[in-house]
């Protein structure tokens, strides 16, 4: 690793530790931009910026545009999908979200309990409420957290409920 690579590291992680704190979120965005300026393609960065954009500045173009940026320059970084696809299930983009999901599927390492979740969602939001139930079924297969697990439990039941609520059978 170059001693540019671990400067650019050491920013990186610092910047993340600042996210973590509403006062100094703005600090963290001076250093992701100074990342960016040494380093244009350090996926990573843009994931945050775009986070830092949809989360605390709302404006939901620029977030898009980082969090694309993110998957292309750093496509094995897991939480650039996880991120863009919440932007996507947020604005109902369902067609694009649901490419986004099945690629973060491919990845090593991804949560596949959180993309089921997240297609469960999906699912949900366009009244498929079975393929919402089978997708948090399937969440709950991969999850090893019992919080987890009764959120998705919560989360069937609730698709139950609607079902009869609304008297669809599918």
């Amino acid at each position: 690793m170059t001693a540019i690579e671990r400067r650019v590291i050491a920013k990186f992680i610092k910047a993340d530790k600042l996210l973590n704190d509403q006062a100094t979120f703005d600090k963290a965005l001076d250093l992701l931009n100074d990342i960016l300026e040494e380093n244009p393609d350090f996926g990573r960065a843009h994931n945050h910026i775009g986070w830092i954009y949809k989360n605390k500045l709302s404006d939901f173009k620029m977030a898009e545009e980082h969090y694309k940026l993110a998957i292309q320059l750093a496509p094995d970084y897991i939480h650039g999908y996880r991120n863009y696809a919440i932007l996507l299930s947020d604005q109902g983009r369902y067609n694009e979200l649901k490419d986004i999901l099945n690629k973060s599927m491919e990845l090593p390492g991804i949560n596949r309990g959180s993309v089921h979740n997240e297609y469960g969602i999906m699912y949900e939001m366009l009244e498929e409420y079975d393929k919402a139930i089978d997708a948090y079924e399937m969440a709950i297969k991969y999850y090893t957290n019992n919080q987890d697990i009764d959120v998705a439990v919560k989360n069937i039941e609730r698709c139950e409920r609607k079902k009869e609520m609304f008297n669809l059978n599918y």
